[in-house]
């Protein structure tokens, strides 16, 4: 069985360096996945495995650039 585990969203803003709306806009554009817990401040939690899976494919892309 897997645990789930889940951040909030001003830890993930922390992790990536960017505001709430660009982590609005990846979870919009399907770059991050999300679930909607309860209104309000803490109402959208972003899945800890989407994150990591999120941040590898940043890496590959700067690898590319170079």
């Amino acid at each position: 069985m897997t645990i789930k585990t889940y951040l909030l969203i001003d830890e993930v803003i922390d992790i990536l360096k960017v505001s709430k709306w660009t982590v609005r806009r990846y979870v919009a554009a399907g770059k991050l996945k999300a679930v909607y817990r309860e209104p309000g401040r803490h109402g959208m939690q972003i899945l800890t495995d989407s994150l990591i899976e999120f941040q590898k494919r940043l890496e590959k892309q700067k690898e590319n650039r170079r």
